[in-house]
């Protein structure tokens, strides 16, 4: 995970890249990239970070999660939104690819 600032710190978490998704109206199959990622909100305070904000434009340099697929490809996204689970002490995050 990188902030805005540029500070990274390598921290665990569960993801899911899903490249195929059901149109809920129709419940056809389509083409359409689902990245997210959930980290722990006491990891991210451990490391010095506060609960990742997503950035939908371009205006403002944007958090940045790098991770590792089961077949060894590295993959950088940027965080388009962030849902925090105060209760479970989680915090997921919508990603999308960076060019």
């Amino acid at each position: 995970v990188t902030n805005p600032a540029g500070t990274s710190a390598p921290l665990q978490a569960i993801s899911n890249d899903i490249s195929l998704i059901i149109d809920p109206e129709t419940g056809v199959p389509v083409s359409g990239r689902n990245a997210n990622v959930a980290l722990r909100v006491a990891s991210l305070r451990a490391a010095g970070f506060e609960i990742p904000k997503g950035i939908e434009d371009g205006a403002e340099v944007p958090w940045l999660v790098e991770y590792t697929t089961v077949t060894g490809e590295t993959i950088t996204t940027k965080i388009m939104a962030s849902n925090p689970d105060r209760a479970l002490g989680l915090v997921t995050c919508r990603l999308e690819l960076v060019l």
